[in-house]
């Protein structure tokens, strides 16, 4: 163990994080979970089924009508989603505006689409004996670009990742990540972050001395179960999502495009859920959003160290959360007045 960390502190061994593609599965399922999502595609066949465009109002009755559109639009739609959702993180990642990204995805999904079609066509129409394939790609290539864009337009139309017709509010099943045992400090305030007040910085202390100085943990004992209050917890989105073998002791919660990673002292989890409706439902627990991406509990940091890109803070957890600049001096001072 480093002497100059407190007894409590454990450092982890590295775990696997669930990469991009992976992220992206698992929000696809979010949407299939959701009822909206079924709704609106429902409807969408049962319209273009009716109307019977590209000729097929001519080649079909309804039944086989709604069938061919079925199946075209099912599949299409889980293609496009699951690229869509792709596309978005990347975009967001590198800050390309949404509208590039969404015509790139488009362009990506015509090809695969085109297989789709084709292959519909020739189950329901065998004798096309003129058919080609590539006599798809002018009507395929203008509507899977143009439906992309429409779609992602209503999903996120300044590259924020918002979520249409609101699904990011379907059920969750609370997947757990495995983490080690952890050391628990618990949280035994229950005031607002705003109503903290940090002892002014020594005159001596110096930024630089700061970020690589140890913060002494709190003097409640490690074992002391999670004090939190009952309103927070009879109103609270996360608690009712967070599954209950985690406990209830949070040491951080991190942003992952419509997911949230939340780190007890006990294990890991991703929920389907905004970091903002998280920082409202933890309100009266002892934290602050310290980063865009990232809530802490200021009960379970250990102390502030200088990073590649600025100070963060080393948790209880052994992670290293990154502080944003309009928080360091605030961090800075409450650290100091905590020894």
């Amino acid at each position: 163990m480093d002497p100059a960390k407190p007894p409590f502190a454990h450092d982890p061994p590295p775990r696997a994080t669930p990469s991009g593609a992976q992220l992206a599965y698992r929000e696809l399922l979010g949407y299939l979970c959701n009822s909206r999502f079924w709704l609106i595609l429902g409807g969408l066949i049962l319209i273009i089924s009716w109307a019977g465009p590209f000729n097929t109002l001519q080649r079909f009755n309804f039944p086989t009508r709604l069938i061919y559109w079925g199946a075209t639009a099912l599949f299409s739609s889980l293609i496009m989603t699951y690229l869509s959702i792709i596309g978005r993180r990347m975009a967001f990642a590198r800050g390309i505006h949404w509208l590039p990204a969404s015509i790139a995805v488009g362009i990506l999904g015509i090809l695969p689409v085109m297989a789709l079609v084709h292959t519909v066509n020739m189950l329901t129409v065998p004798d096309l004996t003129h058919y080609r394939f590539w006599d798809l790609f002018p009507v395929v290539s203008v509507s899977v670009v143009l439906i992309n864009v429409v779609v992602n337009a209503l999903w996120g139309s300044h590259g924020a990742r918002a979520d249409l017709a609101g699904l990011n509010s379907g059920p969750d099943t609370g997947e757990l990540i495995p983490a080690p045992e952890r050391s628990a400090i618990s949280l035994t305030t229950t005031a607002d972050p705003a109503e903290i007040t940090p002892a002014p910085p020594q005159p001596i202390a110096t930024d630089a001395a700061t970020d690589a100085a140890t913060v002494s943990g709190p003097e409640t004992p490690a074992d002391t179960a999670s004090e939190i209050p009952e309103e927070v917890l009879a109103n609270s989105l996360l608690f009712a999502k967070l599954p209950q073998e985690l406990g209830r002791d949070i040491v951080v919660v991190q942003a992952q495009d419509h997911y949230i990673e939340v780190t007890t002292t006990i294990g890991s989890a991703l929920i389907l859920m905004r970091l903002s409706d998280v920082e409202q439902d933890l309100a009266g627990l002892d934290g602050m959003r310290v980063h865009r991406s990232w809530w802490v509990s200021l009960r379970h940091i250990e102390r502030m160290e200088k990073g590649t890109s600025g100070p963060e803070l080393r948790m209880s957890s052994g992670q290293m959360v990154p502080v944003s600049r309009g928080n360091r001096a605030t961090m800075r001072e409450f650290l100091l007045g905590r020894r």
